[in-house]
């Protein structure tokens, strides 16, 4: 019997290799209750092509808390920035249900910077 760490890493391996058989550039968000990281991994996944994150003094310099909404719309206005000055215009999002309470946030953050974003259909 798969137990439930295996079965989410089963999802997540199919949903990279379609992304992959896409060749989307994927964004991948990581949240924890401190901070919030993005990058955006290119097709192929060997480089990553952009990253932004509460660790940076820039951007925690504006903010009363870095695991917050606050914070997670700041993040993916700056991952957005940083896409189009990579060439990047669509990403495919991957895993940000487990933002939680800052994922319906994140995604508006970066579609108010203008890159539009692509959650793919498995």
């Amino acid at each position: 019997m798969v137990n439930k760490y295996e079965a989410r890493a089963r999802r997540s391996r199919r949903a990279r290799a379609h992304i992959r058989n896409l060749g989307a550039v994927r964004l991948s968000v990581h949240r924890t209750p401190r901070h919030i990281y993005a990058q955006l991994i290119d097709a192929k996944g060997e480089r990553t092509l952009a990253t932004a994150s509460t660790v940076e003094q820039d951007v925690r310099k504006g903010l009363k808390s870095t695991g917050n909404i606050e914070a997670a719309v700041t993040v993916g206005k700056l991952i957005a920035e940083r896409a189009k000055a990579a060439g990047v215009e669509v990403g495919a999002l991957l895993g940000w249900m487990a933002l939680r309470d800052a994922s319906t946030t994140f995604p508006h953050g970066e579609a108010s910077s203008r890159v539009v974003h692509d959650e793919p259909t498995l």
